[in-house]
């Protein structure tokens, strides 16, 4: 099957979080990043919806209840939809015995730490060929599974059933604290047609998995600079401002220790902003338990707490500030340091993966992931006017690697570079 490129292609997205009324937070780049890709294609994003049932239940709802593609909200050229895939209980229990069984036979292979049965890959498969039958109108040239660990299968079963590639992307943890990589996966991931890396850092941990991607494209991440403009303005107390959910990852543990070193050794008054720590729900948790510390640190006259911002203000909060904190343990392209460098702002950051792609001495400075006291001697000098930045360098810098005209040149680029193939599954 042959692929026009002169013709607006559809690609059916697979996220593992997007947006909702709810939360609004979960998962909002990967709405932008289609929506600035709206001349060149449209888009659908699916969400599966799977869940385990009782072998009666199961039959009851094959024979009764003809399945198809939900439709839901509309947007521009996003469109969303839905699927709801019922899988017998007996999957299950027979994946648990075919893992055991299948590692006393065979030593496992490096990275993999479980084995999922041939024959439950084929239920699934068949049950979305089903749905796709019965919604004859449903059809998409790509299908991008933004989040590979997660939705590598679903993509591949997608893309199988309808005969086109499918691209896989990664911008969680790889692999997720706890979770554990199977056969099945790893072969999904290494079958992809193109796999599209956020940052460097991203790619060294899918390749320490023993996983090996054929076609890796170096993308980044998308910051939209209209939704961030530059608007310099001179504050007579110097702004810090850091943008974080409060999970482990974010190391917000070493914040204070940092500002409580700032706070002994600076003779400088400044503000420190923080923000986001309740916004993402689900991800964002204990926020009580972080306030509690931050009251008993020695900053504390200092801060500015902002449970939750907009996404439409957050360049106000950007603009009142000047300069960026990060203390994450892991980050895949951090999309919040982006922005805050896109309005002009300084970025100081532990080497938390994605940052040391673009971070210099021209736009921040970076530290070893636990070196406090180092962090703390910059911020130092940044009061002290010792360390000076170019706002509008910031700037150009960051949308020249990742605004808008870049990051659509790059995905139309590399999804051009799948050529006219053919598709023989």
């Amino acid at each position: 099957m042959k692929f026009i490129t002169t013709m607006k292609k559809r690609i059916l997205m697979i996220p593992s979080w997007y947006p909702t009324e709810q939360n609004p937070f979960a998962g909002s780049f990967f709405r932008e990043q289609a929506l600035v890709l709206d001349k060149e294609f449209d888009f659908y994003v699916l969400h599966i919806n799977s869940k385990y049932v009782f072998y009666i239940s199961f039959l009851f709802k094959r024979f009764f209840q003809k399945k198809k593609i939900n439709f839901g909200k509309k947007e521009f050229n996003i469109e969303e939809c839905s699927i709801n895939l019922c899988i017998p209980f007996f999957y299950k229990v027979y994946n648990f015995i075919f893992d055991i069984f299948n590692k006393k036979k065979n030593a496992p292979t490096e990275g993999v730490g479980k084995c999922i049965s041939s024959r439950f890959i084929d239920f699934k498969y068949k049950q979305i060929r089903n749905i796709l039958n019965n919604s004859p109108n449903f059809s998409y040239d790509y299908v991008y599974g933004v989040t590979a660990q997660d939705k590598a299968i679903d993509a591949e079963l997608f893309a199988k059933v309808k005969k086109v590639p499918y691209i896989l992307s990664e911008h969680a943890p790889f692999p997720w604290p706890g979770m554990i990589l199977s056969d099945k996966q790893k072969d999904a991931i290494e079958h992809a047609d193109l796999f599209l890396a956020i940052s460097n850092d991203k790619i060294r941990q899918v390749l320490l998995q023993n996983i090996h991607l054929s076609n890796i494209q170096y993308i980044g991440n998308l910051v939209d600079e209209t939704m961030f403009p530059f608007q310099p303005a001179k504050h007579e107390i110097k702004t810090f401002t850091i943008v974080a959910a409060n999970s482990f990852y974010k190391q917000y543990s070493m914040l204070i220790k940092i500002f409580n070193e700032l706070k002994k050794i600076t003779d400088k008054n400044f503000k420190l902003i923080i923000a986001g720590y309740n916004a993402n729900k689900g991800y964002s948790k204990n926020a009580e338990s972080l306030i509690d510390q931050l009251n008993k640190s020695s900053f504390i006259s200092n801060i500015e707490f902002i449970p939750s911002v907009d996404r439409k203000d957050l360049y106000k909060l950007y603009n009142r500030s000047d300069a960026f904190i990060m203390t994450s343990i892991q980050e895949g392209q951090p999309v919040s340091a982006l922005e805050a460098a896109c309005c002009g702002l300084p970025v100081f950051s532990t080497r938390c993966g994605g940052v040391e792609d673009y971070i210099t001495l021209e736009n921040g400075r970076l530290y070893n992931i636990t070196d406090y006291k180092s962090f703390a001697n910059d911020l130092n000098d940044f009061l002290n006017n010792k360390i000076i930045f170019n706002p509008q360098r910031i700037r150009e810098i960051i949308i020249s690697k990742f605004g808008k005209e870049a990051f659509v040149n790059n995905f139309t680029k590399y999804i051009g570079l799948l050529g006219e193939k053919t598709i023989n599954n």
